[in-house]
């Protein structure tokens, strides 16, 4: 179980049952779509344009930054969220204990839940 990259310049990308050290992703424009989706570490996540969507996923720590999209879906166990969004509303979870889950985006939307 390493590290699992994925880049991708323009288009939707979808991942399933996926388990991994760490998820690193990178790109320009398209929305990714991670279901079933498991990090012992880190989630990586950066985008240009495009939403990130989250179904059943989790990872140690979160760190997701989208200048323009959403990001939303459910994450398995608690997190602490530190979100910033310049234009969008803000929706996770209140809590003490779990990773660090940082989302920041500067037009969008964030909306979170633990399964």
């Amino acid at each position: 179980m390493g590290n699992f990259t994925h880049e991708v310049s323009t288009g939707k990308s979808a991942l399933t049952n996926v388990t991994c050290q760490s998820f690193i992703s990178e790109g320009d424009t398209g929305n990714l779509i991670m279901t079933g989706v498991i990090a012992s570490g880190n989630f990586y996540i950066e985008r240009s344009t495009g939403d990130v969507k989250f179904e059943g996923c989790d990872a140690a720590e979160i760190y997701v930054e989208v200048d323009t999209g959403d990001v939303t879906g459910t994450l398995l166990s608690p997190k602490i969220f530190f979100v910033e969004t310049d234009t969008g509303s803000v929706r996770v979870p209140e809590s003490t204990v779990g990773g660090k889950c940082k989302i920041d985006t500067d037009t969008g939307d964030v909306k979170i839940t633990i399964q």
